[in-house]
């Protein structure tokens, strides 16, 4: 294990039975340091991806079932793979489009403008300006930053933030400072699980996919 690097081994006897990890080991035989592969870190390889990272945020690693035989490993380190970073980038570009869908739908007359720090609402005005001009399609509402749209519906509305379960404006500038900052860290290719622990981003990316659920039953009654 010192050798290849490894801090878990799987144990087969006639098929693979437990595993050991390399922090246990002393003296004596394998047998006794096995620990058995339980139902809370055992997967079928059919699992979506969401799904494993719920369960890697109370397990350090987890197994992969192939049929009924145990064949992989996943742990923290296998997230900065490409396809968990674009899972990420999705969802997050996914709510910064349904957030403008619903900004549309709920503020009648751009009204929300109302509510946006006039700093933030010219550089938007600004910037969708040079895009008329570009002959770019794009409403004013696109041009708002994904921080603005996540502040106008988690911090200013008292009625959006109860939608959402968000219990205090504090807690929604807290959650949208997280997603702005894992929407940087994967935007600029930075290695994940520094600037937020994996625990933290994954609690972010349940929190992103129960907001987008919110977002489809609010536009549904809005315009029901």
């Amino acid at each position: 294990m010192i050798k290849n690097n490894f801090d878990v081994m799987g144990v087969k006897a006639e098929e693979m039975v437990g595993y050991i990890t390399k922090a246990d080991l002393s003296s004596g035989n394998v047998e006794n340091y096995l620990k058995p592969f339980t139902s809370m870190n055992l997967i079928s390889d059919s699992t979506p991806l969401l799904q494993v990272l719920h369960i890697l945020k109370d397990n350090e690693r987890i197994f992969i079932l192939e049929g009924v035989k145990v064949s992989k490993i996943v742990t923290y380190a296998d997230l900065q793979k490409p396809p968990v970073r674009m899972m990420i980038f999705g969802y997050i570009t996914l709510l910064e489009m349904k957030l403008g869908e619903l900004i549309n739908n709920y503020f009648p007359n751009q009204s929300w403008k109302e509510s946006l720090n006039p700093n933030r609402l010219e550089k938007a005005e600004t910037l969708f300006k040079d895009k008329k001009e570009k002959n770019e399609d794009l409403s004013l509402i696109e041009c708002l930053q994904i921080s603005d749209k996540l502040d106008l519906i988690f911090v200013k509305d008292d009625k959006l933030r109860a939608l959402f379960d968000i219990p205090s404006k504090s807690y929604g500038k807290e959650l949208t400072k997280n997603i702005r900052k894992l929407r940087d860290e994967i935007a600029h290719a930075n290695e994940l699980g520094f600037g937020l622990s994996w625990k933290e981003i994954i609690s972010v990316l349940e929190k992103i996919k129960f907001s987008l659920e919110k977002i489809e039953n609010i536009s549904i009654n809005i315009t029901s």
